[in-house]
């Protein structure tokens, strides 16, 4: 979750950031929808990844089933709650600002850049299939990784970095096409969508393991991984603060990623 969280909100914000001010100078995004990206983020990042290292017992980071489930439980509502507002109640606030080049407000039923609309379920279907085979992907490329990070002699941690960047690659490159085309709220809203369902599902997943394989459950972030964190959603809400993004601000975000690579390599 770490590694996906600062590949998310630091890697690919910041070259959507950085591509789009050097290309535009400036770029609007819509700052209702992204705020509520951001509460919601920030809530599910200390509750998954701060808080249990103040709460474990026994082993670091180990907590009880007791505490994680209802965790589980409550990321579960809260992220059905943010896709709610998303898709039903406050669409608007997560399109691109009123501008020239902006899509109109879609009607009910309709796709807002005239695209043929599909059920739900085709989309659940279709979905689940490129989740099953990012899945097999990832677990066959992974035995392939960890032999090059051990021949490497680099820490097991880059090879989970590594995953993570193959497994969001296809985001990372839709959202850094459409920066370059001038939609900054799309590639928001592909970017802060990947960490938010990252972090809401993760956690219920790794505790139903738990409970089907009685394997603890280990949590929490050491003193440095919460520094970054902490650094990482402070300097988001800065960034997301204001209606309007330029390349200072990918630079930052991109210098905190780098950080946190060395980090990584170098414990």
């Amino acid at each position: 979750m770490m590694a996906v969280v600062m590949i998310v909100l630091n890697g690919m914000v910041g070259v959507c950031l950085l591509i789009g001010g050097l290309r535009f100078r400036e770029q609007e995004f819509n700052l209702q929808g992204t705020r509520a990206f951001l509460g919601v983020l920030v809530t599910l990042a200390v509750l998954a990844l701060i808080l249990p290292a103040f709460m474990s017992r026994g082993a670091p980071f180990e907590i009880k089933l007791a505490r994680a489930i209802p965790f589980s439980l409550l990321s579960i509502v809260l992220y059905g709650a943010f896709i709610t507002i998303q898709t039903i109640r406050h669409r608007a606030h997560f399109i691109e600002p009123s501008s020239g080049d902006a899509p109109p407000i879609p009607e009910h039923g309709k796709h807002p850049y005239g695209l043929e609309t599909k059920s739900g379920a085709y989309h659940a279907i279709l979905l689940v299939l490129s989740l099953v085979a990012i899945a097999v992907l990832a677990e066959k490329l992974a035995v392939v990784i960890h032999e090059g990070v051990d021949a490497l002699d680099a820490p097991p941690a880059f090879g989970g970095i590594l995953i993570a960047i193959l497994v969001l690659a296809p985001e990372g490159l839709a959202a850094f096409s459409v920066a370059s085309s001038n939609h900054l709220q799309r590639a928001l809203n592909i970017c802060l969508g990947s960490a938010l369902s990252t972090i809401s599902l993760t956690v219920p997943a790794v505790v139903t393991l738990s409970l089907v394989t009685g394997v603890p459950i280990v949590l929490g972030l050491n003193s440095t991984g919460m520094v970054l964190l902490v650094l990482t959603l402070l300097v988001s809400t800065i960034t997301f603060a204001g209606p309007r993004t330029n390349v200072l601000q990918g630079v930052v975000h991109l210098v905190i990623f780098a950080v946190y690579v060395v980090m990584v390599m170098v414990p």
